[in-house]
């Protein structure tokens, strides 16, 4: 909880459109129709009608579904009160008819005893947990081993399982009496709970996952009740995940005060929340919004705030109240009677939940004792006294659901369905949380490639294990638990960071850091189980039988191709050596991805004279490029681009097969032929070698004032000014504006949480920069060098769908300036007008519209990895390696955020600035795409057209997950040998997927019932799948050498396509979490998936001895 606010705010029309017409729209269920179960991709005439337009702006749409925006009613019933962001839609109203409530129809009030630990925030989540945390879950232990009828929830697994590993057996079976009796109730139940903004749904199911197999491997228990009540924004993807996971409701709190009014005044505060793709609402999840702006008690009794501080004091032991008082209890319980009484005129059914706690509330013997007594004196005052018609319970959250589904059904009331999410966030006037999105970015970019790297490691540990019981019958080798430790340890930081102070950047300085070195400590721990993953799984043909046995878990065979010098550090590739001592080094690569991909490699070189072979001894098509060292300006000199004489980019293409582990030579060779390199240097003079004019043709010292440049391939000529500033794409023959150009926010009010610019975006001075261009045959690109951001422009000349993006490399800087916030603009001539697409959570697109009259601030929304624009003519597609926030603030143009540094706290809990910036790359790709075909009428109804095109999605795949690199160590200290050949690994008979089916993730699950000693490897093994919605009216014909392009294929998947003969036939379906069995199904069978949903098998390995 943050703290509160009591200014009165007049509710603004402006405010009110924002946070209304973001959500929602009410689904006309008369109106639903069945998914298909086939679909088509666009391959000529397949599925396609031609498009017709008269122009850019002009051209069809397809209809949308029938829906009512609420929009209009709640602006009436809203601009003429005022607000202080306590948005009870009854406060302070005292006027109701005591006849409402009857005996028959009474209020049941169901007092829900609860702990909200966030895990890091102003202490780390040791620190936290030893302070605090440990004394909340010992007490509850003491006291409900001893009190059978009272209740407690815990959300936040994370700490749960510090605690557990403290206990002895004794305490620990106390703990699963009290899960077993329903005493103990578990809700939510993730590692952590989550941020909704910036989180990968990858990484939001990975903490999932992890909560949910704990629970599942000590309790047998799973939670059936989402308990989402302080991320700053929720998201639908996520209640869409929630409910494949088998939650049957879920509570929220964080959501615009001016909406959350007007859901309490028309009684809509519990609703099925509803994905925009499913017409049938079988992804509905029941929904309750808490009415209070918080989650403590001290606002959630009831909509008089005074009051209800009062009472969360006593109740929580920190005023004393005997309860002897007999006329201060009659007191405290009239007022709650009418305080739950005027609380449950917001809701259809007279069930009013009322949460008993707050942030690490239950933490003294006093509220367990005292406080607790005092509660219970007040609830046995109001049941004994009949004529209050009310009934209060201390209980659980299930209780309370039950409950509530009961009454409707008896009722026969059925609650509305909303679709939407609840972004942008704001608590009172115009305090828009949309700075979050992009504090602490670095840390951000960080999460993302441990995402990444985890995914590695998860899939070659996966395959490793696989294989060695395919040849072996077994698992038992003392290097496979090590391994799989590392891995648990990974996944648990990777969970640990999604919390909503944690991935948000909103904590104190020193947590941070925290973050930052067990993040960096789980990328080590990542790329060494797959470096030993790979080094098995390229040498078990070769294995005795004993070599196995003599793997150590210190065991280095490769190491990774670049790394990190610290925590706070970029990455550095590392430096191969090649002379006529040193002739050869092996380059070895991983493709996490199920599905081809035809890539640039590059691999920093001591020498330009050298060749690439693949592992059959054919040459490879490769080149040199410059090694550019940019030397900022001082006071004794100007800036200087170095370029280097001793370290080389070689570059060379990788054509990689389906999770292909796969070799290359580099080969020290004095008769390479010159690549005919060029490379320009604009507004400085180049610093180099003369021998370096032997492989490259160098100009420098020219003056690009007046000057226009340009690189280009096969698909796309970009041209660029005198500043170095993208102006124009040339794209197959078409003329398309395009400038991309960097802006800056001033502000004097933002903070880590909000984003309160002072006036509009001012362009940052560019002045003629230095500007390097370099044109290969393989890659060219353009660097111009600028205040506070040095950008790199790619082009790649490869045969893959690469060639078909401009790929954008930012360096950024703003340590030393002063309340900065700097965005990146891209502005076209599409004429977008209003509206615009941003993605939630890397899983789907919503569609959002330019408010006129609302700020900048709220007109910003969270971009997890993707955001566009379109026309019927054109669509523009930003493709981001790492989140942040983003909007659209004219016809044309995308903007987004990339860095902040905020000179002040505001006031949101966190008491601090947000100054600890650090430099860091942030890495996008563009992508114009024109649209080729409509679809014909009976694919209209399965066509997901907010969607990414298909090549978009794969595009983004390979931004995420790019190859892995290893290289050899400079000494091998292990006892095991190889084979001496060069390392590389398929898996037998496995190819191509679907194009529109995507493996997410792959999970590796131990058996750890107490992790008291390392966790044993299963065997077997999980795969989680998404069947991506995409728009089909953009040509994806490019991809037929990346996967499955047949049109019959579309959406139907054969899990032995992917593992080949590693798995037996049977295996199950499961829920997302891994953990409830659905159906039976058998790997060599035609899955059918529905577009947009996620599917979960559980695979058993097989063996070639049995």
């Amino acid at each position: 909880m943050r703290r509160k606010y009591l200014w009165s705010i007049l509710c603004s029309f402006s405010v009110c459109i924002i946070a209304l017409v973001a959500l929602i729209c009410v689904i006309a269920l008369a109106t639903a129709q069945d998914h298909k179960k086939e679909s088509a991709f666009i391959k000529s005439s397949q599925g396609c009608v031609p498009l017709t337009y008269n122009g850019r702006g002009s051209g069809n749409t397809t209809a949308d579904l029938d829906t009512l925006i609420l929009k209009d009613e709640a602006i009436d019933s809203s601009t003429s009160d005022r607000d202080d962001g306590n948005s009870y839609g009854s406060r302070a109203d005292k006027n109701y008819d005591g006849l409402e409530w009857s005996q028959g129809n009474q209020v049941k009030v169901f007092l829900v005893p609860h702990s909200h630990n966030d895990a890091g925030w102003l202490k780390t989540f040791e620190v936290y947990y030893k302070t605090i945390t440990k004394n909340i879950l010992d007490n509850m232990l003491e006291h409900m081993s001893n009190d059978e009828e009272m209740r407690f929830t815990w959300a936040e697994i994370a700490f749960f399982d510090l605690w557990w590993k403290d206990l002895e057996s004794p305490k620990r079976a106390l703990v699963k009496k009290l899960v077993a009796k329903k005493q103990l109730e578990f809700i939510g139940g993730g590692w952590v709970m989550p941020d909704e903004a910036s989180t990968h749904y990858v990484s939001y199911l990975t903490q999932m996952i992890e909560g949910h197999q704990w629970l599942q491997e000590r309790f047998n228990y799973t939670p059936n009740r989402g308990w989402t009540i302080d991320p700053f924004g929720l998201s639908p993807t996520y209640a869409y995940l929630q409910k494949r996971a088998g939650m049957e409701s879920s509570t929220i709190t964080r959501i615009h005060y001016s909406m959350k009014k007007y859901f309490a005044k028309e009684k809509i505060l519990e609703f099925n929340w509803r994905q925009n793709w499913d017409l049938k609402g079988e992804s509905d999840l029941f929904t309750h919004i808490m009415p209070s702006p918080t989650y403590d008690t001290a606002d959630t009794c009831g909509p008089d705030h005074d009051f209800c501080v009062q009472f969360s004091r006593e109740i929580a032991g920190e005023e004393v109240v005997s309860t002897s008082e007999t006329a201060k209890i009659q007191q405290r319980s009239l007022s709650l009677v009418d305080q739950v009484r005027q609380k449950s005129r917001n809701f259809v059914t007279k069930n009013v939940l009322v949460p008993i706690g707050g942030d690490f509330k239950w933490d003294t013997y006093t509220s367990w004792n005292q406080g607790l007594k005092y509660l219970r004196s007040v609830v046995d005052y109001i049941n004994a006294r009949e004529h209050f018609k009310t009934e209060l319970r201390i209980t659980t959250l299930d209780d309370y659901f039950n409950a509530v589904a009961e009454d409707l059904k008896n009722s026969q009331l059925t609650p509305k369905s909303l679709a939407g999410d609840f972004f942008t966030y704001a608590d009172r006037n115009d305090d828009y949380w949309s700075g979050y999105f992009t504090s602490r970015i670095y840390h951000k970019v960080t999460e993302r490639q441990l995402l990444a790297k985890l995914r590695a490691a998860q899939l070659t540990f996966a395959l490793m294990t696989a294989e060695v019981y395919r040849k072996r019958v077994t698992l038992s080798f003392k290097f496979i638990p090590a391994l799989l430790e590392q891995l648990v340890e990974s996944r648990r930081t990777l969970s640990l960071f999604q919390h909503h102070d944690g991935i948000t950047g909103t904590s104190k300085d020193h947590v941070v850091l925290d973050y930052a070195r067990k993040m960096d400590a789980a990328l080590k721990k990542s790329m060494f189980v797959t470096q030993q993953s790979l080094f098995v799984l390229s040498n078990l043909e070769s294995f005795g039988e004993n070599q196995l046995e003599i793997i150590s878990k210190h065991d280095v065979f490769f190491e990774p191709g670049s790394y990190k010098q610290s925590y706070r550090d970029l990455w550095t590739q590392k430096l191969l050596y090649l002379d006529e001592i040193r002739p050869e080094q092996t380059v070895t690569v991983f493709n996490s991805l199920a599905e081809s991909r035809m890539e640039v490699v590059h691999v920093n070189v001591s020498s330009p004279n050298v060749k690439v072979f693949d592992s059959n001894g054919n040459e490879v098509v490769s080149e040199i490029l410059p090694m550019i060292n940019y030397v900022k300006a001082t006071r004794y000199h100007q800036p200087r681009v170095e370029i280097q004489s001793n370290q080389f980019d070689l570059v060379f293409w990788a054509q990689m097969e389906p999770l292909e582990i796969k070799s290359f030579k580099i080969q020290y060779s004095q008769n390479r032929a010159n690549d005919q390199v060029k490379v320009k240097v604009m507004n400085s003079e180049a610093v180099f070698d003369g021998n370096l004019l032997d492989h490259f043709e160098i100009s420098s010292g020219i003056n690009s004032k007046g000057k226009e440049f340009t690189i280009q391939n096969q698909n796309f000529n970009l041209q660029f000014n005198e500043n170095g500033t993208l102006n124009t794409v040339i794209q197959h023959g078409e003329e398309i504006p395009l400038n991309l150009t960097f802006f800056k926010y001033s502000t004097y009010s933002s903070g880590v949480y909000l984003f309160i610019p002072n006036s509009e975006a001012t362009p940052i001075v560019l002045s003629q920069p230095v500007i390097v261009i370099v044109e290969g045959q393989l890659e060219s690109y353009l660097r111009a060098y600028y205040d506070t951001v040095h950008q790199k422009i790619t082009l790649q000349n490869i045969q893959g769908i690469e060639s078909n993006a401009i790929q954008v490399e930012l360096l950024i800087d703003v340590r030393e300036k002063y309340n900065y916030e700097l965005i990146m603009r891209l502005e076209t001539d599409i004429k977008s007008e209003d509206k615009f697409y941003t993605d939630s959570n890397g899983f789907q697109m919503l569609k959002r519209r330019y408010f006129y009259n609302v700020p900048v601030q709220g007109n910003y929304y969270p971009v997890a990895s993707s955001a566009y624009i379109e026309d019927p003519n054109l669509r523009m597609t930003l493709l981001a390696g790492q989140p942040g926030g983003a909007s659209s603030l004219a016809s044309g143009q995308i903007e987004i955020m990339i860095d902040r540094i905020v000179n002040q706290d505001d006031y949101r809990g966190v008491g601090q600035d947000g100054t600890d910036n650090l430099r860091v790359i942030s890495k996008f790709k563009i992508l114009l795409e024109t649209p080729s075909c409509e679809p014909t009428d009976a694919l209209k109804n399965i066509n997901v057209r907010e969607s990414l095109s298909l090549e978009a999605h794969h595009q983004l795949h390979a931004l995420l997950y790019p190859l892995n690199i290893f290289v050899q160590p400079e000494s091998q200290n292990s006892e095991v040998g190889s084979s001496g050949e060069m390392p590389s690994y398929r898996i037998e008979n496995n190819r191509n997927i679907p194009c529109d089916i995507h493996l997410a993730g792959l999970f590796p699950l131990p058996k750890d019932e107490d992790m008291s000693s390392v966790p044993e490897a299963r065997h077997e093994t999980s795969l989680l799948f998404h069947r991506v919605g995409f728009d089909r009216r953009f040509d994806s014909s490019q991809l037929g050498n990346t996967c499955d392009l047949r049109y019959s294929k579309a959406g139907r998947l054969k899990v032995q396509d992917i593992l080949g003969p590693l798995i037996m036939s049977r295996m199950e379906r499961t829920s997302l979490n891994l953990v409830h069995e659905e159906e039976i199904a058998y790997s060599e069978d035609e899955f059918v998936m529905k577009p947009m949903e996620m599917y979960a098998f559980r695979t058993h390995f097989n063996s070639d001895r049995v």
